[in-house]
């Protein structure tokens, strides 16, 4: 089997009672079957504590709450008391991720966690392949003819994410590259050839005039974004906001190549577009959604940018904190709500420019 796994991965240790904004509150947590049978078989004072708990509901906290088992100091009871084998496979997983193609499995950290989110902004984001005799269940299904070409059609995208054009030459390139490959992949055979073809072009595109990232697309795209479900205000209220400034005419495009050109940490934006293609590239293999995978990665970064605009007109400046906090409150309303996904997927995979 072959895994795969960001560098910084590794790096990755729990913040505990230090995190300034826990997982263990804001969302619901179910809990998997075995680790509940394990809670009805935990004897005294804090048996009956976990029974107690439990018996209304199968889930530790529901969406905006906090767990009952986080202490007054940030740490878990379970943890304390009966060790990490006690924690349900979603708070013994989390922030770590995995992606299973067969006998090829992705690992990856998400960011709703807030250092998750400071290791991909702060680190190159490269990655190394492991190979393992680890055996997983695995019953997806998905076309393997296509998953080679895929792959190939993603290291293309990291390669021109890697390369010398401007940041938004990239946007440009990955949206209409992503649009041609979907229009034109039904001969597997072909996608080899396109990439080829694509490559060619690449110094091209940082003379070529923006047309995707323009004022009227931006608005539709905020439209859309604020009609998705959100758990609190903080995404929802920043783009509410900076709706308001663009239609009064305070904030515009051109505030956006603007940026694009003079944030100095511009790689930040490059390494969330990579984390997005990383981690929703390939599931295109289960339904051929080739353009909706670019559009929901290149479209939720520059959501992202204009709510850095927005920080920079609302408090004059902008830096890597608040790219963390707004890359992980993206994260938990939108990576981590299946129905957001599904209706971006549909969105964007309808969407015409």
């Amino acid at each position: 089997m072959q895994e795969i796994y960001p560098k910084f991965y590794k790096n990755f240790k729990c913040l505990a009672n230090n995190c300034p904004n826990t997982c263990c509150k804001g969302w619901g947590v179910d809990i998997d079957a075995l680790t509940l049978k394990k809670y009805k078989n935990v004897d005294g004072p804090y048996g009956a504590k976990l029974k107690n708990i439990l018996s209304n509901h199968k889930q530790f906290f529901k969406v905006g709450a906090t767990c009952p088992f986080l202490n007054k100091d940030g740490l878990c009871e379970i943890e304390i008391n009966l060790g990490e084998d006690y924690l349900c496979d979603v708070c013994k997983k989390f922030p770590r991720v995995e992606y299973v193609y067969g006998k090829y499995v992705e690992h990856s950290l998400s960011c709703a966690c807030c250092e998750s989110a400071r290791l991909l902004l702060e680190n190159k984001l490269e990655f190394e392949v492991v190979e393992s005799d680890k055996k997983i269940a695995t019953y997806n299904t998905f076309d393997s003819k296509i998953f080679p070409y895929m792959q190939n059609a993603r290291n293309f995208i990291f390669k021109v994410l890697n390369s010398n054009l401007t940041f938004d030459a990239k946007l440009e390139f990955l949206l209409d590259f992503g649009k041609y490959l979907q229009e034109n992949f039904n001969i597997y055979s072909n996608i080899d050839k396109i990439i080829k073809e694509y490559d060619s072009k690449l110094p091209s595109y940082n003379d070529k005039i923006t047309n995707h990232l323009t004022t009227k697309n931006i608005i539709k795209l905020i439209k859309k974004y604020m009609k998705l479900e959100m758990l609190t205000p903080f995404i929802y209220d920043k783009l509410d906001k900076l709706l308001h400034l663009i239609y009064n005419k305070r904030i515009n495009d051109a505030d956006l190549k603007n940026f694009l050109l003079n944030y100095k940490k511009i790689y930040e934006f490059n390494n969330i577009v990579i984390y997005f293609i990383y981690k929703y590239f390939l599931r295109c293999v289960y339904d051929y959604k080739i353009k909706a995978r670019v559009e929901f990665s290149v479209y939720s970064v520059v959501i992202l940018i204009m709510i850095a605009i927005f920080d920079t007109y609302t408090n004059g400046y902008f830096d890597t904190k608040f790219n963390i906090k707004n890359l992980e409150m993206f994260s938990r309303e939108i990576e981590h709500n299946e129905i957001n996904l599904k209706k971006l997927t549909k969105f964007f995979n309808k969407k015409t420019r």
